[in-house]
């Protein structure tokens, strides 16, 4: 008696899926060649000429057609192979991530790798590393944060943006804030400088020649950028740099001063009643505020740049690094006037 085939039929919705197999640039080639299988025995195709066209073996279609006839799709997945049985299952994984709830052993900050491995007692390091790539979780990163103690922050920092935003007609509004410690260092050594093939080489101890402290303000609607440097950070100096800045511009009859609630700021001579030129407004930015404050974008980062290009083996004063940064603040900023413009 002759042998006879396994018959297939389909209804729509598996032969949708199968073809979406074979369609599918993802799919993994030993489903692609079995959905094809089933698809070509359902269109009457005959074993024998089905291994043909697929260079497989009669057997091998046999197979999945008995196992689609019995299963369906389901049939079409592997089956349990025989071998040692997986050593680590999906509990262990739930038991890797319950200790990190954890608080690390006496003696140590946070968990690593071999102490998660050690704290369960039948997981090893390597495995537990896989579990942590899988949940992208890093043991050794952070993120901060910070949270505003000021009652009154979400009216004031609604006051200054809006001045950014919309400035009152005929009215000026300056942007102060400061970058201290700028440091003159002088290497033991002259520092090596680029060559092909060679980073820049600096040896790691130094002499420190003194800091200072540069203020700036930032004209919002211009985007002018006023500077001063002094060797010291107190009150004083940021009085000083408002004396040095107000006469500089024609005033109109209204002028705004968003200045960082600093230390400078909480002194009695510093506040609005006693400011130079008896400015009619002096906005503190609110304690924490600071990302209200545009002029660290204007001039902090510009900054951070030029002292770095700063010779290390030649700055032997902090004079040359005031005048240096006064320099720029002059000539690199005010060159390339912006207002200011907010984005989202």
């Amino acid at each position: 008696m002759p042998w006879k085939a396994t018959p297939i039929s389909l209804t729509d919705d598996e032969r949708s899926t199968l073809e979406a197999w074979v369609r599918a640039a993802t799919t993994e080639q030993r489903f692609v060649l079995r959905a094809r299988i089933i698809l070509a025995a359902e269109r009457g195709e005959t074993t024998t000429a089905i291994a043909a066209r697929l260079c497989v073996t009669p057997v091998t279609v046999s197979k999945w057609r008995t196992r689609f006839a019995k299963d369906r799709l389901v049939g079409l997945q592997d089956g349990v192979r025989p071998g040692k049985p997986a050593r680590y299952t999906v509990e262990t994984e739930r038991r890797v991530l319950a200790q990190l709830d954890e608080p690390p052993p006496a003696g140590y900050a946070q968990w690593t790798g071999p102490l998660l491995a050690a704290a369960l007692g039948d997981v090893s390091d390597d495995h537990v590393w896989r579990i942590l790539r899988r949940h992208n979780i890093d043991l050794q990163g952070a993120k901060s944060w910070c949270e505003s103690s000021d009652p009154e922050f979400g009216a004031k920092a609604a006051d200054i943006i809006g001045l950014y935003l919309a400035p009152p007609e005929n009215a000026i509004v300056l942007c102060v804030d400061e970058k201290s410690q700028i440091q003159a260092l002088d290497r033991t050594q002259k520092l090596l400088p680029v060559q092909a093939g060679q980073t820049e080489q600096r040896t790691h101890d130094c002499f420190r020649h003194g800091t200072a402290t540069l203020f700036a303000a930032l004209e919002i609607a211009t985007g002018k950028v006023t500077g001063l440097c002094k060797q010291r950070h107190r009150h004083q100096e940021f009085l000083a740099f408002l004396n040095h800045m107000l006469p500089a511009r024609p005033l109109p009859r209204d002028a705004f001063v968003v200045s960082q609630r600093g230390n400078r700021s909480r002194v009695p001579r510093v506040r609005i009643g006693e400011l130079p030129l008896q400015l009619p407004e002096h906005r503190p930015r609110p304690r924490r505020g600071r990302v209200v404050g545009v002029i660290l974008i204007n001039v902090d980062q510009p900054l951070r740049r030029l002292v770095c290009t700063i010779s290390p083996g030649e700055s032997r004063d902090i004079k040359e690094v005031a005048n240096l940064v006064s320099l720029h603040d002059e000539i690199g900023l005010n060159s390339k006037q912006l207002g200011f413009r907010w984005h989202r």
